[in-house]
């Protein structure tokens, strides 16, 4: 049950609105959470957004076989756009 509630993207949610109360946030951690967090990490600002997706991004750029499709993946695409560069969004040379 508690997975149902998708933990990464209510974390997520909350650091992003605490970084809009006092502009800290530790992307580091926003960067391991799960495919649930992407949504939420389009929120923060640049440069924090690229910092927090880089890790995510290349994820979900990797084709799957349908055993292995996640509705959280398929969300985390569909609301980033498609399709995805693994690379990230932008310069991330400094995260």
């Amino acid at each position: 049950a508690f997975a149902l509630a998708s933990p990464d993207a209510l974390i997520a949610a909350r650091n992003v609105e605490r970084f809009g109360d006092t502009s800290r946030v530790d992307v580091s951690y926003l960067a391991v959470l799960s495919a649930d967090a992407a949504p939420a990490l389009l929120a923060l600002p640049e440069p924090q957004r690229d910092c927090a997706l880089q890790r995510v991004l290349p994820r979900l750029a990797a084709t799957e076989s349908w055993p292995g499709w996640n509705v959280s993946r398929a969300r985390a695409r569909r609301v980033l756009g498609a399709p995805l560069d693994a690379a990230g969004g932008g310069d991330v040379a400094h995260c």
